[in-house]
């Protein structure tokens, strides 16, 4: 008999985890992921009785035709029921044409989906933390999920209590009290049919793998939930030195971030360190792995995640995000104001030669033929003569020259004619363009943003 007392227990432990975690502010506006299932139901009539105003936020995946429908009519239904919940926010979408289109498998499609509209609710002001009504039981599942696909310590550690906004008060709890708590107060919820299907990995563990173990070792799953918990505190202490290895050793300016390769040459497994500081940035361990196989090398590599790109240079590691600019090209038909990205070049004609201290300011002589300019960034193969050389010269070595790294030579404008340089912004002018006598001068400006 789940009792009256057993009740009470069950908000002391949230209140208690909560608190001892710092989950929640008297100032955080809260929102609670609702199916409609047993374990978000239990949620809210728990966030209820503590006494927390929340919103709901429901997505029909529109992959059970009437039955999921149906959860965001029940759903719609229990909000309007509960006095503390003041609003719920349901949109319904095609997760198999999500699926289709971005070739992924149904969950990662609907993973995608929830977590694109929490952010998306999120960023309208709605919330400032999101609960997920993920328990133990959930803890052990993934903890053998994330075994099976060849997890590190962070994976194993199974379900995080809070990442960014999200937060996870009911991991404090298992599932059996969850359920029984619903039972002892009558409380309605759907059950969803594909819960019962073993097609899925977590269920297949949940319904076979553990209650089979659970008949060979009694308490099985208990004394995992414990190992998981030892498991968190070791990877929070490695988090620990990891950070206070990063403050110490990463540099940051306005573009981008600098630390020396040799830094994490006294680490017994380098690519794991990488990857520790990298995966923030979407960098896998198979591209640290290659990123640690260069610490040693002379540099000249680059690396790229989704949204970053990591470069090597004789002595460092530089990460910055990608841009999407570097793939502008501008036309220059003549005189006038021109810009790439948030950059400004003014192109005039001018009676005197002028030449100041700027680097980003120039005199030129611009013959007729040589029009349209195009304004871009560099090419492999780009070519310049520099002012001066009576031959031309491969921009890769003169930026080597000058001791540009790879990704700083991406950043620099080029003014071109067809495919020759005519000026590399900041540094050097082509023998082309010289000011000559009796020759229509022009005044080169470049502003940065």
């Amino acid at each position: 008999m789940f009792s009256f007392y057993g009740a009470n227990i069950v908000l002391q432990k949230l209140k208690s985890l909560i608190s001892e975690h710092q989950l929640l502010e008297k100032s955080d506006q809260v929102a609670l992921a609702i199916s409609g299932g047993k374990d978000s139901v239990f949620a809210a009539h728990i966030l209820s009785r503590l006494e927390i105003p929340f919103i709901m936020i429901h997505l029909n995946f529109s992959l059970r035709a009437r039955e999921s429908d149906g959860d965001e009519l029940f759903v719609s239904t229990l909000a309007a029921k509960l006095p503390l919940c003041t609003g719920i926010f349901a949109k319904k979408v095609d997760t198999k044409a999500y699926a289709k289109k971005h070739k992924l498998n149904t969950q990662l499609a609907a993973r995608e989906l929830r977590y694109a509209y929490f952010q998306e609710l999120r960023e309208q002001g709605l919330f400032t933390k999101l609960i997920t009504a993920h328990h133990s039981n959930d803890q052990v599942e993934t903890f053998f999920i994330n075994l099976s696909r060849s997890a590190g310590l962070a994976g194993l550690a199974a379900i995080p209590l809070q990442r960014s906004y999200i937060i996870r008060p009911f991991l404090a709890l298992s599932s059996e009290e969850i359920l029984m708590y619903l039972n002892k107060h009558g409380i309605p919820y759907r059950e969803d049919s594909s819960n019962s299907s073993e097609k899925y990995l977590r269920n297949s563990i949940r319904h076979s793998i553990l209650p089979q173990i659970e008949t060979k070792l009694p308490g099985f799953r208990s004394q995992v939930q414990k190992s998981i918990q030892h498991i968190k505190s070791e990877n929070s202490l490695l988090q620990h030195f990891i950070n206070d290895f990063e403050k110490k050793h990463f540099i940051e300016d306005l573009t981008s971030i600098r630390v020396l390769k040799s830094s994490f040459l006294s680490f017994p497994h380098p690519s794991v360190m990488l990857y520790r500081i990298l995966d923030k940035y979407g960098f896998n361990p198979a591209v640290c792995e290659q990123i640690a196989q260069n610490l040693e090398t002379e540099g000249g590599r680059t690396f790229e995640s989704s949204d970053y790109i990591l470069a090597t240079d004789t002595t460092n590691l530089i990460i910055r995000k990608k841009r999407t600019f570097h793939n502008e090209s501008v036309t220059v038909p003549g005189p006038g104001r021109y810009s790439i990205g948030a950059n400004t070049l003014t192109l005039h004609r001018t009676s005197e030669a002028i030449f100041s201290g700027n680097s980003y300011e120039e005199t030129v002589t611009i013959d007729d033929s040589l029009f349209p300019l195009t304004l871009r960034f560099w090419n492999t193969g780009d070519r310049i003569q520099p002012l001066g050389m009576k031959g031309s010269k491969l921009l890769s070595d003169f930026y080597t020259d000058q001791k540009i790294n790879i990704l700083e030579k991406g950043d620099i404008p080029l003014l071109c004619t067809e495919n020759e340089v005519l000026w590399i912004v900041g540094y050097r002018i082509s023998e082309k363009v010289k000011v000559q006598k009796n020759k229509a001068l022009y005044s080169l400006f470049f502003t940065f943003e």
